[in-house]
């Protein structure tokens, strides 16, 4: 079994790059052979393959903020991709997030179109089923179901001075519609259903949750204060991961709990924080992480929309209790003995729940085993083993 996988990045510090890297290693271990492309940064990994020169990333950001033309440019970067795929010969190409400035869809779409390879595409977000967004239920939008006409969000990522959805919309419905041989894998039910109502839905669509190796995220020891600590944790802390949520909580909570915020904050959020939030950078250790899930009496994801919720399992393989938006994806996770979804906005709400966890720490001792029977890595990966095989026995 041949591999080629392609995301915007290769790194185990980013949800898609860590998911690509723990499927390639998997390839290997049961005797296959995986290519790895990647569009931005450096790799986790030696014999990757990186798509296009930084030059040509700025120039593909340049002009995609300017012209909304993000996955239309790299068009040398993308030849020249090609040329090492083809080298490869791959029995399957599968796609990750193929938006972040560094490949142009047109042409990759092309030539997996006259090439017959069979395509699996692991859908970490939205990108690719609408006019402009990578995520759109915070802004109540669903003008994706019918040509995502007159965008009011192109300021969102993929940023934008202008708009030009409704082109965007045609071109990707016409491009990825028009592949012979695709199978879609959502990373949550929720995005399975979204993806149901999209162009997308003439192909198959499964849905494989993100896994996580339960060898590293675990109980650690950890130091402690004696207070009740209450974590957030976000690789990037923007718009709609919601940090502000903590300064709401930050207000109410008593002096016997505190809150500890891991990631990167915007200068202007991070200037705004309350005064009793403790800010620590970003990990780029997952066992560090591990440590601070471990530390944590409780861990709050407070995003207004996720197509998954990685972090909210990282903590509970800790054995960390868990509050999470009732929103989007993030429910999916929870189960009555390991945490609570609830309307994040009711903050009194919120607190009444944390007073609970607080009180009766045993009846949240199931978390790390919930993630062991449901999310662990090997699950996840021999999910996508016999995905690969299925198609490739189909193509035969």
């Amino acid at each position: 079994m041949k591999v080629a996988s392609i995301n915007t990045v290769a790194t185990q510090s980013n949800a898609p790059g860590r998911i690509m890297l723990n499927i390639s290693d998997a390839i290997i271990e049961s005797g296959g052979k995986s290519f790895v492309a990647y569009g931005r940064g450096e790799s986790s990994i030696c014999n990757s393959y990186k798509i296009g020169s930084t030059c040509d990333t700025i120039i593909h950001t340049l002009y995609s903020r300017i012209s909304d033309s993000e996955g239309l440019h790299s068009i040398n970067a993308t030849k020249k991709l090609i040329a090492q795929l083809v080298n490869f010969s791959p029995d399957i190409v599968h796609l990750h997030n193929i938006h972040g400035h560094y490949i142009s869809y047109q042409i990759l779409m092309q030539w997996l179109k006259d090439c017959n390879i069979p395509i699996v595409w692991t859908m970490h977000d939205c990108w690719a089923f609408t006019g402009h967004c990578c995520h759109y239920t915070a802004n109540k939008c669903d003008k994706w179901k019918n040509g995502c006409i007159d965008c009011k969000y192109s300021y969102t990522y993929p940023h934008s001075i202008s708009s030009q959805s409704k082109r965007n919309f045609e071109l990707k419905r016409e491009l990825f519609s028009s592949l012979p041989n695709l199978t879609i894998v959502a990373v949550s039910s929720w995005l399975a259903n979204e993806l149901k109502q999209s162009f997308l839905n003439k192909f198959p669509i499964e849905v494989i949750h993100n896994g996580i190796d339960p060898e590293i995220f675990k109980p650690m020891p950890h130091s402690s204060n004696g207070k009740f600590r209450i974590l957030g944790v976000a690789s990037h802390w923007g718009e709609n991961k919601n940090i502000e949520f903590f300064n709401h909580l930050a207000n109410k909570i008593s002096i016997d709990k505190e809150i500890i915020i891991v990631g990167d904050i915007p200068m202007k959020r991070r200037l705004q924080l309350h005064k009793n939030i403790t800010h620590i950078g970003k990990f780029h250790s997952a066992e560090k992480l591990a440590e601070i899930y471990s530390s944590a009496d409780v861990f709050i994801n407070p995003s207004r929309e996720e197509t998954f919720g990685m972090t909210t399992i990282e903590a509970m393989a800790c054995d960390t209790p868990v509050i999470v938006n009732n929103a989007t994806a993030l429910p999916e996770v929870i189960t009555p003995d390991t945490g609570y979804a609830i309307d994040i906005n009711d903050i009194d709400a919120v607190y009444d729940m944390l007073q609970h966890i607080k009180n009766n720490p045993n009846h949240f001792a199931n978390c790390r085993q919930h993630i062991i029977n449901n999310y662990a890595l090997n699950h996840m990966t021999s999910q996508y083993l016999k995905l690969y095989q299925s198609k490739m026995r189909k193509g035969k």
